[in-house]
């Protein structure tokens, strides 16, 4: 029996979700013309949620029954060819390329509903008409009233007329027949179209004033009447035996409405395609005078991934020249300055596959420093200050564990490690990383019962065409119990022949033990509370370093707050212990446990700060004040948690980078605490690069680390 591949199974089978946009668009979303693949991925998902429903199979529902409510329109028409994919459920992908894959700027893209309503179990594009709506203020509609009101004439300001009146119409200076006789709108109800109807009242009326009718009024039924005792009685000839007993006409009855009416479209999604080819930046969209943007990061990444031979520059897959017009750098940084007054270059990245195949990029900008930045750090495939960031942490992880496979080179298909941490619990988590970094794994993130579809995707680049049932080469270590990381998404991993182990404890204490068990070698091991997250954040990617631990990653034992077990203190007895962390998340009387349990000759040290950028601050301060850092090293900066805790979870995935490069993470979202900028200005030397890791950190934070680790452009 042939063996599916894997990429072709966990397509389909990762637990990967959609949903449907719940509020209809107000303006539109701008699109790069460079990124319509992304944009049919978005059209594609909504046209498909889980949320999306059809019409239910029933004449009221005419033309529409049995389909689904989404179409899409292009430049405000709709595409017939994927309102009938998406109904026969085939060829979808390809009407989607077709219709979306080839726009240029000033183009738009809306997924639409056709309006609907929920009655039961049914689904209609029809509701009863209850309102007037704007066509109903019209002549036809006064005639009506008219034709209503004729058996009584107590009602209006004068007896219902139904005069008729001959016309003559003349031609050629003949006379022609007189045509059929029409009868005349009565002149106590006039219309203003589309915005009202009024119907003046006999004066001696019981309502006050005359009766005006607009758009959104409920539908009135002029076959009954109120009286003066609040009764609805019917309309006919004597009744209402005098205008003064007459109070208004009452809203139609539930029962008397026969009129359906169409549920108008509603505009769900709507894109507006900018840029002036789906190749063409701006400067600003790739670098935004400090650091790449995440668009500027993925050109940097495909020129990478183009490299035939390592380190290699010039590339020989890429080629960078001058745009028309004057040039202005040389040889090595052909930068132009064309006639409209814009500095840029193009590049031409050949196929390494398909040496016929060449896709050109077209970058320009006002800014002549900004385009020189750029040029430079493209070409030399070196971004000095970078940004690793998703739309999400799940996304985040993933791109960190991009970036720390291409500086490793330790994960090959079919063979290697991945750890595996739930992405809303940190402290579980945080005993990982050593754990990963031992194995030279990538840190990728789950939810407690789900894969995300980033981490799915991303497994199934690591694992490539690896065969399914033919994976235990690949083995996927999950740390955390059944109730951070469930059975479910377990066995889903090891029906797909993974070799999975899972690092669980009864709580954080246990689980902590449990990794540290299997950390080689260790000599040195860290203590941080279970309410400590932000402290022990900083101390991640020390504990992930081996040059940082006598040549050993060391644990991270998370303490309870009831104190450390009896078997931890026995484990930290041969070890030099640092317990990160104030009293407030590792107590004075835990601390001096440890002490007396450690033996003499090994230290117990606390690391301590009046708040978590101040420990951050003495991490560094400690950990590399040595040889410094940053020289032929990166740094990287990620959120604090300040605003919410589960922030920090980027500090967590990337720490075996940081550790790799020998690098600080630095715990800062809006500003460095003047502790902090003491502990860099005194330690932090020329870096190689500064990563800025997932969205949300100041640009004023990245500007003041780039210039103080001399990565100003």
């Amino acid at each position: 029996m042939n063996k599916k591949k894997l990429s072709v199974v966990m397509a389909g089978a990762m637990l990967a979700t959609t949903v449907a946009p719940i509020m209809a668009a107000t303006t539109d979303t701008e699109v790069q013309a460079s990124e319509l693949g992304l944009l049919i991925g978005k059209v594609r998902e909504t046209l498909l949620s889980e949320k999306n429903i059809k019409f239910s199979n029933d004449k009221r529902n005419g033309a529409y029954a049995g389909q689904y409510v989404y179409y899409v329109k292009v430049d405000g028409k709709e595409v017939p060819a994927i309102t009938t994919a998406l109904n026969k459920g085939e060829g979808l992908q390809s009407a989607l390329q077709t219709a979306i894959g080839s726009l240029t700027a000033g183009q738009t893209v809306s997924v639409w509903s056709r309006g609907f309503v929920q009655e039961g179990n049914n689904v209609y594009s029809t509701t009863l008409k209850t309102e007037y709506a704007e066509s109903d203020m019209s002549n036809a509609t006064a005639e009506a009233i008219t034709t209503a009101l004729a058996s009584n004439s107590n009602i209006l300001g004068n007896a219902v007329s139904r005069a008729e009146a001959p016309e003559e119409h003349t031609s050629t200076g003949v006379s022609d027949p007189a045509p059929a006789k029409a009868p005349t709108i009565n002149p106590n109800i006039t219309v203003d179209p589309g915005k009202s109807i009024t119907i003046n009242l006999n004066a001696n009326a019981g309502t006050k004033g005359p009766i005006v009718i607009k758009p959104g009024d409920k539908l009135l039924d002029f076959t009954k009447y109120i009286n003066t005792k609040g009764q609805v009685t019917p309309i006919a000839t004597g009744a209402p035996a005098s205008a003064a007993d007459f109070c208004g006409f009452p809203v139609m009855a539930q029962e008397s409405l026969n009129t359906y009416q169409d549920i108008p479209d509603q505009v769900v999604d709507s894109y507006k395609v900018v840029g002036s080819s789906a190749n063409s930046f701006k400067t600003s969209d790739l670098f935004n005078g400090v650091m790449l943007t995440t668009e500027g990061h993925d050109l940097l990444t495909k020129l990478k991934e183009s490299n035939q031979t390592a380190n290699t520059i010039p590339n020989t897959n890429v080629k960078f020249a001058t745009l028309s017009g004057a040039t202005i750098g040389d040889a090595n940084y052909p930068l132009s300055k064309s006639a409209d007054g814009n500095y840029g270059f193009t590049i031409a990245v050949t196929d390494k596959t398909n040496s016929k195949k060449v896709t050109n990029y077209t970058i320009k900008g006002e800014n002549k420093n900004d385009a020189q930045t750029l040029l430079s750090w493209l070409y030399n495939e070196n971004a000095r200050v970078d940004i690793l960031a998703g739309e999400n942490r799940y996304e985040t992880a993933v791109e960190v564990a991009k970036e720390y496979a291409d500086q490793n080179k330790a994960f090959s298909g079919g063979t290697g490690k991945i750890v595996m941490v739930n992405g809303n619990s940190l402290v579980d988590g945080l005993s990982a990383s050593p754990l990963a970094a031992q194995a030279n794994a990538p840190m990728l993130l789950v939810e407690k019962d789900r894969i995300p579809k980033a981490t799915a995707d991303y497994i199934r680049t690591l694992a490539g065409n690896a065969e399914v049932g033919n994976l235990s080469g690949i083995e996927i270590d999950i740390v955390g119990g059944t109730s951070v990381v469930s059975r479910n998404v377990e066995k889903e991993l090891k029906s797909y022949g993974f070799t999975v182990k899972r690092y669980g404890g009864k709580d954080r204490e246990d689980t902590s033990m449990k990794v540290a068990n299997v950390i080689n070698g260790a000599t040195n091991a860290y203590v941080v509370g279970a309410n400590g997250e932000a402290d022990a954040m900083s101390i991640a990617s020390v504990a992930s370093n081996k040059n940082l631990n006598a040549g050993n990653q060391a644990p991270i034992i998370v303490s309870k707050n009831s104190g450390l077990s009896d078997d931890t203190l026995e484990y930290l007895s041969n070890k030099a212990v640092t317990v990160v962390g104030g009293e407030s998340v590792v107590s004075k009387a835990d601390f001096d446990s440890i002490k007396e349990a450690v033996n003499k000759t090994n230290p117990v040290t606390r690391i301590a700060g009046e708040n978590r950028q101040e420990t951050n601050a003495k991490v560094i301060s400690t950990f590399y004040a040595k040889n410094g850092f940053g020289d032929n090293t990166d740094v990287l900066v990620a959120k604090d948690g300040q605003r919410n805790k589960m922030e920090l979870v980027d500090a967590l995935t990337v720490s075996n980078l940081a550790a790799l490069n020998n690098a600080p993470i630095v715990l800062a979202t809006n500003k460095l605490d003047k502790a902090q900028l003491n502990a860099l200005e005194l330690y932090g030397k020329n870096a190689n690069a500064l990563y800025q890791v997932g969205h949300g950190v100041s640009l004023d934070v990245v500007k003041t680390l780039a210039n103080l680790l001399g990565l100003e452009k």
